[in-house]
C-alpha cells in the first residue's frame, strides 16, 4: 500500500494509508518495523482482582505439534487465565449471520479480517455498503464472554494477526477487548517463563466445543463453518480469496456485482 515512507533518513508508517497487515515487519531488510508489544498489559490485568479470559484463535493448533494441542490451555491457566476459551464457537456463530445476511442481500463480503476492511475503509468506500453488517469472531466471542461472565471480565484475544490489534482498539468495540495479542508474543512469554508444554498435562478449553468452527481461521475455512451451519443460503458460493492480491479482487469482484457469491477476503496467505 505504500504505507512505509522515509523522513529524515528514517523509515515511518503513514497510518492514513497503512492496512495494518503487518507486512512491512516481515519484509523490512533490516529488521527495524516492529509491531506494538502487550505482553506487560496482560501481566498487570493478571495482577488485577478481576477475572480474565483468554479468547484463542484456533489456529494456534497449526503453529504446535499435534501431541501439545491439549496441553496449550494448561499453560495459559499456568500464566493466569482463569478461564480459557477458543473463538471457534465465535466463528460458529458468526457463520450463520453471514449466511442470514447473503439470503437478505445485506452485502457480499464478509468482515473477519480487519485488514481487509481496512482496505475498504481506506482505498474503496464506494464499496463499504457490501461488507455484511456482522462483526468478527473475536468481537462476537467477546461479547459472549462479557454476556456470561459481566462486564467487570477482563478479554485478552491471542491470535497470529497483529491487525486484530487495531481492531480491538476501535471506538465500536471498546470494553469488549481489553488486549489483543499475537500467538508469537504468547510463545515469547512461554520462553521467558520457563514453561514447556510436553511437560504439562492435558486439558480442554472451558467451553462448549463448536465443530466447524476450529476450521475458520484457514483459508477456506469459513466453508467448511458453514456446512455445519446448513450451508450458504439460496446456494450462494463462498469464495475464498487469500493474499493481499486477491483481497483487491474480491472487491473487483463485488464492485462488478457478482452474483450468488459470499466473499471471504483474506489479506494474508493463510
Amino acid at each position: 500500500m505504500k504505507a512505509v515512507g522515509i523522513r529524515e533518513g528514517q523509515a515511518y508508517v503513514d497510518e492514513n494509508r497503512c492496512i495494518f497487515c503487518g507486512k512491512c515487519v516481515v519484509e523490512c531488510p533490516q529488521g527495524a518495523k516492529a509491531y506494538r508489544k502487550d505482553i506487560e498489559r496482560v501481566r498487570e490485568l493478571l495482577k488485577s482482582d478481576a477475572e480474565v479470559v483468554a479468547a484463542v484463535a484456533p489456529s494456534f493448533a497449526g503453529l504446535i505439534d499435534a501431541n501439545l494441542v491439549r496441553r496449550f490451555p494448561s499453560a495459559l491457566r499456568l500464566l493466569g487465565f482463569s478461564t480459557v476459551v477458543e473463538v471457534a464457537e465465535g466463528a460458529y456463530y458468526v457463520t450463520k449471520e453471514y449466511l442470514r445476511a447473503a439470503e437478505k442481500g445485506k452485502g457480499l463480503i464478509t468482515t473477519s479480517c480487519p485488514a481487509a476492511v481496512e482496505y475498504a475503509s481506506k482505498y474503496r468506500p464506494e464499496l463499504l455498503d457490501k461488507l455484511i453488517p456482522v462483526p468478527s469472531p473475536m468481537i462476537a466471542q467477546a461479547k459472549l464472554i462479557k454476556r456470561r461472565k459481566g462486564p467487570l471480565a477482563k478479554v485478552v484475544f491471542i491470535g497470529p494477526c497483529v491487525a486484530k490489534k487495531m481492531e480491538a482498539d476501535l471506538p465500536e468495540y471498546a470494553g469488549l477487548i481489553d488486549v489483543a495479542i499475537t500467538l508469537e508474543e504468547l510463545f515469547s512469554w512461554f520462553e521467558a517463563e520457563g514453561i514447556d508444554l510436553s511437560l504439562l498435562e492435558e486439558s480442554g478449553f472451558d467451553m462448549e466445543k463448536y465443530t466447524g468452527g476450529e476450521a475458520y481461521c484457514i483459508s477456506g475455512g469459513m466453508e467448511e463453518t458453514a456446512a455445519v451451519c446448513g450451508g450458504p443460503a439460496h446456494g450462494k458460493e463462498i469464495l475464498c480469496l487469500s493474499s493481499f492480491e486477491r483481497t483487491v479482487e474480491a472487491f473487483n469482484i463485488a464492485e462488478e456485482g457478482e452474483e450468488g457469491l459470499v466473499l471471504e477476503p483474506l489479506v494474508c496467505s493463510m
